[in-house]
């Protein structure tokens, strides 16, 4: 669940964890980051939303209602996601998008 979790955070942060790591990203110091072009902002941007509509597809519509709740406490996506009680298949289905997910904004970015 930890890599489920680190997943999340590139869609809310746009940051690319190393795949198979189950540890949260750490940003770039502001000296060592290259800025992003605007094409690279649209970019994830729209990678980010497919994602985000890709995975509430995976909720049933009571899921749906309580991640909505959740977030609208403050609640973290990653905890929120947790908190709705996948079953095996859909963790699954998550894992995916978020894999894909991971390896557009990290072609977007220019990285291996």
């Amino acid at each position: 669940m930890k890599y489920l979790a680190a997943c999340c955070l590139v869609l809310t942060l746009g940051l690319p964890p190393t795949i198979g790591q189950a540890q949260t990203p750490t940003p770039a110091s502001p000296t060592t980051r290259k800025p992003l072009t605007p094409t690279q902002k649209s970019q994830i941007d729209q990678i980010r939303q497919s994602s985000r509509q890709r995975i509430q597809a995976l909720f049933s519509s009571e899921q749906r209602q309580t991640y909505a709740g959740l977030r609208q406490r403050g609640v973290a996506a990653s905890q929120a996601i947790e908190m709705i009680d996948l079953d095996r298949t859909r963790r699954d289905q998550l894992r995916q998008i978020l894999r894909e997910s991971a390896s557009a904004i990290v072609k977007v970015l220019g990285q291996p």
